[in-house]
């Protein structure tokens, strides 16, 4: 793990740096700031796996705000 008092405090790849690369984030309440992959159809996420802030550009596209889930189609009740 890295020094949280650094500014390279976020663990990737086996090296310290300054943030997660896109994709991967540290999930709220993991204190040794070890970046994981966010949910496959997810693009980029914060705070959990499968809170997703975009979506990949294939497969489901649809960034829900309800939820913050992405989505091949929207959900029944929603629209775009």
């Amino acid at each position: 793990t890295c020094d949280i008092k650094s500014v390279d405090s976020y663990y990737m790849n086996g090296v310290c740096q300054d943030k997660c690369n896109d994709g991967y984030t540290v999930p709220l309440g993991f204190e040794d700031f070890t970046c994981q992959r966010c949910n496959a159809n997810c693009g980029t996420c914060i705070g959990d796996l499968s809170f997703c802030t975009t979506c990949k550009s294939t497969g489901k596209t649809l960034l829900s705000d309800v939820d913050n889930k992405c989505y091949s189609v929207c959900p029944q009740g929603v629209t775009v």
